[in-house]
């Protein structure tokens, strides 16, 4: 089903060393808004936070923080470059 190609996070973070690999400095994803609160819950930032939500879920333990990001607007985010969980 659907899981087996979403539900881990295994394509996000592949995904996310891509894009830090990229030479530019700026770059428009368009994507869901599960995929901007996975990236963003994925930031230094939220290292060492209180998780929220389903522990089984990616991230693995849950949210930090569940972004409010608007149906069919955009988003600018300032992102560090992706380091791999442990």
């Amino acid at each position: 089903g659907w899981q087996a190609h979403c539900g881990g996070g295994a394509r996000l973070e592949a995904f996310a060393t891509w894009l830090g690999e990229q030479p530019e400095s700026r770059v428009a994803v368009v994507c869901h808004f599960g995929t901007i609160n996975n990236l963003l819950n994925n930031e230094p930032w939220a290292t060492g936070q209180a998780r929220v939500g389903d522990p089984l879920r990616w991230p693995c333990g849950g949210l930090a923080k569940r972004f409010g990001v608007p149906n069919c607007g955009w988003v600018a985010v300032v992102a560090s470059p992706f380091v791999a969980s442990s």
